[in-house]
């Protein structure tokens, strides 16, 4: 079952996946405009920014509006975090950087915590760790650019396009586990269970019918049994 998909499921898979796609694409216009300086920086960063809720609004149906609220406020932390670190590593604040760093972890914890109590198709710690190499990638991006290093540069940016459809379909599974196929399964016993049922009033059927043909022989044979009686008593008359 987990090697295939239903229509809608591939759905949500790919709307998924367009949303993390643009967070990366977003990021990426966010540290060009930031090395660059360029006066559209405030725009992107709330586009940026901006994203992130698309993708946590996307799980609303399935994880409803108090867990997914908090999951936006959380998410905001973490962009915001993002930013301060870039921020503090183009003017070489490393301490700061450091620190931002540092709360960047416990945000991805925050979130992963939350993601996995709710859904227990989720580890815990493979959010984490998919949250931290997302994290690495992009400093790594980051640092890549401002220093020059062009190839480098489009290499992380590849490499967190793919680790961003990664973490995407990871998501995106433990929701089609927990809700679209556990919904499926639910059916499929209510099928098997009418099923079963069926099967019982048919073979209930075929014994009163087994009944009712024995009884209609009993009856013939009793039939046979009056009418031989009735001959045999027809014949001593008429020997008399």
């Amino acid at each position: 079952m987990d090697n295939w998909y239903t229509h809608e499921e591939i759905k949500f898979k790919l709307l998924m996946r367009r949303h993390m796609e643009d967070h990366i694409i977003w990021l990426r216009s966010y540290m060009v405009s930031l090395l660059a300086d360029l006066p559209d920086l405030s725009y992107v960063e709330e586009r940026f920014v901006r994203n992130h809720d698309s993708f946590m609004n996307s799980m609303r149906e399935f994880y409803g509006d108090p867990l997914v609220d908090n999951l936006i406020i959380v998410g905001k932390d973490l962009m915001r975090l993002i930013i301060d670190l870039l921020k503090a590593t183009k003017v070489g604040d490393t301490t700061n950087a450091s620190v931002i760093e540092t709360d960047l972890i416990t945000s991805v914890e925050n979130i992963s915590n939350l993601l996995s109590i709710a859904n227990p198709c989720y580890s815990r710690d493979e959010l984490i760790d998919l949250y931290k190499t997302s994290l690495i990638l992009v400093k790594y991006e980051f640092i890549a650019r401002m220093s020059g290093d062009y190839n480098a540069d489009i290499v992380y940016f590849d490499m967190l396009m793919h680790h961003a459809v990664t973490m995407a379909d990871y998501i995106t599974g433990g929701i089609i586990k927990r809700f679209f196929r556990e919904e499926m399964m639910a059916q499929y016993q209510i099928q098997l269970e009418q099923q079963s049922l069926d099967q019982e009033q048919t073979r209930e059927q075929i014994q009163e019918s087994q009944e009712q043909i024995q009884e209609q022989q009993e009856q013939h044979l009793d039939q046979q049994e009056q009418y031989i009686d009735y001959q045999g008593q027809t014949q001593r008359h008429l020997q008399e």
